[in-house]
């Protein structure tokens, strides 16, 4: 009996051993899992942060190039402005080398002869005057 009892403490470790190996195994592969998912989400995160920077920079990059452009197209039309407002002198000037009224129409505008005489001389100013600019 002494011997079945050493046989069974025997096969009684041999289990223990196997089940705390396994154990063992299963631990391992375990936190082999958890690293390998760590490691996915830490890649992923990266990822994500670098697409999160290169959409910050394009967006600036963008905004940037909107800038640039409403500064050029107000400059534009600042530029425009001023030549229209040049312009706008040289023909009045035009006008004034071209149009003198008489002495009379100079004292007294509001005279039909003057008013007439105003609104000729308009006309074939217009239909005559090439802007210089």
């Amino acid at each position: 009996m002494e011997t079945i009892l050493k046989i069974a403490v025997g096969v009684f470790i041999g289990a223990l051993a196997a089940a705390f190996t396994w154990e063992g195994v299963q631990t391992v592969q375990v936190e082999i899992a958890l690293k390998q998912a760590s490691d996915k989400m830490k890649q992923t995160a990266m990822e994500i942060d670098a697409r999160n920077k290169a959409q910050h920079i394009a967006e600036q990059t963008q905004r940037d190039k909107n800038a640039r452009e409403q500064q050029q197209r107000q400059q534009q039309a600042e530029e425009t402005r001023q030549l229209q407002s040049m312009r706008d002198d040289d023909k009045k000037a035009a006008f004034s080398r071209f149009f003198q009224p008489t002495p009379e129409c100079q004292r007294d505008r509001a005279q039909a002869i003057c008013a007439n005489a105003y609104m000729k001389a308009r006309t074939t100013f217009e239909s005559q005057y090439q802007p210089t600019r």
